[in-house]
């Protein structure tokens, strides 16, 4: 069962939101940053980034292998700027890259779910979102 409140995470990333892009809709960076904590990896990551394509991927413990698969369609995709998508079970994500003179702000909205608490579901969310920005940041300064 969905709650359709939502709520929205804003950070902002010393990267250019062309490289925060990429590595936000690309396999081979998104298992690099796809976890709450090092207890976890994403393992089996698909994308096919059009409108009504899809990301798939599969978050795995370390610890005994349990498994959590995320499915989503892509509803809406700007190049570089949004993407609005929707998971299997219709909780709906937006993630927008707003370019600033320090680099790029990131808005993340979500949908709350009704199996676990607001708190957690934010925490998170926060985990997943500073570890793809901290991953892109340290790519960033290593093109520098």
């Amino acid at each position: 069962m969905l709650n359709k409140d939502s709520f929205h995470l804003t950070r902002t990333a010393n990267a250019q939101h062309t490289l925060l892009w990429e590595t936000y809709t690309n396999p081979d960076h998104i298992k690099h940053w796809n976890y709450p904590s090092y207890d976890w990896k994403c393992i089996d990551i698909e994308v096919n980034l059009k409108e009504g394509g899809f990301f798939k991927c599969k978050l795995q413990s370390v610890k005994d292998d349990f498994l959590l698969e995320f499915n989503a369609v892509f509803n809406k995709v700007i190049t570089n700027r949004l993407l609005d998508f929707t998971e299997s079970y219709g909780r709906n994500f937006i993630m927008e890259f707003t370019p600033n003179e320090n680099g790029c702000i990131i808005m993340h909205k979500a949908d709350y779910e009704s199996q676990n608490s607001v708190k957690v579901q934010q925490e998170y969310i926060s985990l997943i979102i500073d570890n793809y920005i901290t991953y892109s940041e340290k790519l960033q300064q290593s093109l520098l």
